[in-house]
């Protein structure tokens, strides 16, 4: 059975190193893929159309008063909101969508008078500045239309002119990558690493030995993408509207300590300091992420608690793996500990970019930060695992060793005993397959006589000889085995002859090679079928009885003729 399980999880193992590899190459043509598609220029065409609306606005406020703008102006309204009307050439084809930014604007969308979309962000997404890209589906037209923005004037009374757009999904894909370049590689870069380590942990998990430290690496990387995806324009592929991206976004941020403490906990053995700053992690991310949903607690209040958090787990996180470090001699910790290291200084320059700028940088530097924690945790995993299975191929080329070693007979290197055994019992247990089955049993005459005359090197001699002489004659029909002394046992599934033939061919076969030995070389043998003469199946002890019976007996006949 413990041949079978090794069998099962090598193949396992094979099988998902292929399943690691053709993801990896998906993964790789969709950045080739990207990359075609960022080369490409704007073609203009009726199924990839582009036309950009940032001129030709009318502005209507509370009073009526209409003013002409464009794109990005911000303009003073009376009321508390203001209309922006354009006509659009009628001809535009099903699949164009209407592209606009709205940044935390409640912003409604009005073709001819009817509601195509609206949006009503709360202050957590409006805080946060998520992308604010919207994109619109338009109905084919087959006259002019009025379309109408409506848009909530800010605390001042001013209202802001976002650019709007008319584009296929083309194009309005292109646009997006194009935008989004950098976190596009970087979430590239983080789905390789998890599809590494998911394998790492199948297949740990199927040698019966799952390594703990994957699950909250798995778990931290797969927060890090959800975050890169909904803190950028890139949330469109996904098919979120900007509210859900902004509270997944701000979720996707609260998580991101719970899954490195919790890594970090099982570096450290669980200690009580880590264990409490995990607590402390693991309320704040359910407290905040019920609060926000209600608008109760302020995005600054929330944002500066989990960076406080944060602050105190690099604090004092790094003083424990670091004396960790010095009192193990594992690789991998010392890796852990650079790789804890190097994230933790470029999070505090992301909450220094944050807290002191007030700009955007910090998500740069933060991505840079969780690009080079996976660099080199993925190093430690794939050199762990190389290592391992260098490890477990070993263990498995000693173990076949040693069971060879176990099922042979060192001196004429014939199967022994518990390899005849095993032999006998497949073969019984194929009785159907192989009903004239034959075993034969041998021993070797005069082997205590060679012994005492010449000495016991002469008597191994004799029995090396004698295994050669049965390996000759019988190898390429059967198995050959010594089970002990100078016994040895012929096992013939399908025997060509009966058994005078094989005695007659065995005598010559002795007589040539035992030729130079000081003593000839001859053998007793007793034969037996595995089907009595009525076809049915012998029991193994019958069989094994019936042909050292017959051995014995001839024995004894040859033993009278030489006193004779």
């Amino acid at each position: 059975m413990a041949e079978e399980k090794n069998t099962v999880s090598r193949g396992s193992r094979s099988c998902l190193r292929w399943v690691a590899v053709v993801c990896s190459l998906i993964l790789v043509l969709g950045i080739v893929r990207a990359g075609v598609l960022l080369g490409e220029e704007p073609v203009q065409t009726q199924t990839d159309i582009v036309l950009s609306l940032d001129e030709g606005w009318t502005l209507t406020d509370a009073s009526g008063e209409q003013t002409e703008v464009s794109a990005g102006a911000e303009v003073a309204v009376s009321g508390a909101s203001a209309v922006l009307t354009r006509t659009l050439p009628a001809g535009w084809r099903s699949g164009t969508s209407l592209s606009f930014y709205s940044y935390g604007q409640a912003i409604r969308v009005l073709l001819n008078g009817e509601e195509i979309y609206s949006i009503n962000c709360s202050p957590l997404a409006k805080t946060l500045l998520v992308s604010g890209l919207n994109c619109v589906e338009l109905p084919l037209g087959e006259e002019d239309a009025e379309l109408c923005l409506e848009i909530p004037a800010e605390e001042d009374g001013t209202v802001t002119v976002p650019s709007v757009s008319i584009e296929s999904v083309h194009s309005q894909n292109r646009r997006v990558l194009q935008e989004e370049g950098f976190t596009v590689f970087i979430v590239v870069l983080l789905g390789l690493m998890g599809c590494w380590i998911l394998i790492e942990a199948v297949v740990t998990a199927l040698g019966g030995q799952l390594d703990r430290k994957l699950l909250p690496l798995l778990l931290f990387v797969g927060d890090s993408i959800l975050w890169a995806l909904t803190d950028s324009q890139l949330y469109l592929f996904l098919g979120m509207q900007i509210e859900l991206a902004a509270y997944v976004c701000y979720a996707a941020f609260l998580a991101m300590p719970v899954s490195v403490l919790w890594l970090t906990l099982y570096m450290t053995d669980h200690a009580r300091p880590v264990r409490l700053l995990l607590y402390a992690a693991e309320i704040n991310l359910a407290l905040e992420t019920l609060l926000s949903a209600f608008g109760i607690l302020p995005l600054q209040n929330g944002v500066f608690v989990t960076h406080a958090i944060i602050f105190a787990s690099i604090a004092v996180c790094l003083p424990l793996l670091r004396r960790r470090m010095k009192k193990s001699r594992e690789y991998w910790e010392k890796w852990y500990f650079y790789a804890f290291l190097l994230f933790g200084i470029f999070v505090l320059l992301s909450m220094l970019a944050y807290w002191l700028q007030g700009s955007r940088l910090y998500r740069v530097v933060l991505l840079l930060g969780l690009i080079a924690f996976y660099s080199l945790n993925l190093y430690m995993i794939l050199r762990n695992f190389w290592e391992t299975q260098g490890r477990q191929r070993q263990t498995e080329i000693r173990m076949e060793l040693f069971r060879e070693l176990s099922i042979k007979d060192t001196l004429t290197e014939l199967p022994n005993r518990r390899a005849y055994e095993e032999e006998l019992e497949r073969l019984h247990a194929e009785a159907e397959k192989h009903p004239k089955a034959m075993l034969i049993m041998l021993d070797v005459n005069g082997l205590k006589k060679v012994n005492d005359s010449f000495g016991h090197a002469s008597g191994d001699e004799l029995l090396i000889k004698a295994a050669q002489c049965l390996r000759e004659t019988f190898a390429e029909e059967g198995f050959v085995s010594r089970i002990g002394g100078d016994e040895f046992i012929v096992l013939l599934p399908e025997p060509r002859f009966r058994f005078p033939v094989y005695q007659s061919m065995l005598a010559d076969r002795a007589a040539e090679i035992g030729a130079s030995l000081r003593s000839a070389l001859s053998f007793a043998s007793g034969c037996s079928l595995l089907t009595d003469e009525n076809g049915a199946v012998r029991s193994v002890e019958s069989w094994e009885r019936e042909a050292d019976q017959e051995m014995y007996e001839n024995k004894r006949r040859m033993h009278a003729v030489r006193e004779n």
